[in-house]
């Protein structure tokens, strides 16, 4: 008797794991709603309550897949310098830059709405002779972005 309703137990978990599970493991989230935040500054302090592009589940969880603990904290914290969201050919970007330094140490995170793809690009200035640029990308390469994203990139940097 006992083993019957280990048996049902068992049988009743595994039915409820299974209602769970999704349908289409492959689907992707619908983030067109973060088109609301274009024009806007990542982080609003003022508003109430206050809100943060980098703490929206669907944000924060992608980045600290992709990028690990270390770099999630410097695109998100230490990076605070913000400038509006902007939209280009449906992608989101969000640049942010070292205060007092942004030409030298800057990182830009792109979104795909179409397709949920996330890039973050970092460039930092070693010295007066040396830069390090690194991307991070879910799906793709950061080189498929569009030139008009690419650009945007680029022109963060210091030329000197």
């Amino acid at each position: 008797m006992k083993e019957l309703k280990v048996g049902a137990l068992r049988l009743i978990l595994f039915l409820l794991i299974l209602a769970n599970w999704p349908l289409d493991a492959t689907e992707k989230p619908d983030l067109s709603h973060l088109k609301t935040w274009v024009g806007k500054y990542p982080t609003d302090e003022e508003s109430k309550p206050p809100k943060n592009l980098f703490h929206r589940p669907e944000i924060q969880n992608s980045l600290k897949k992709l990028l690990g603990k270390t770099d999630y904290k410097h695109l998100t914290e230490e990076l605070s310098v913000e400038t509006p969201i902007q939209i280009i050919r449906n992608f989101l970007v969000v640049k942010v830059c070292y205060p007092h330094c942004c030409p030298c140490d800057n990182a830009m995170l792109v979104i795909n709405l179409d397709d949920t793809a996330f890039h973050a690009g970092f460039y930092e200035r070693t010295d007066k002779q040396k830069f390090n640029t690194r991307w991070f990308s879910s799906t793709g390469d950061h080189l498929e972005l569009p030139k008009e994203v690419l650009d945007i990139f680029l022109q963060t940097h210091e030329t000197k």
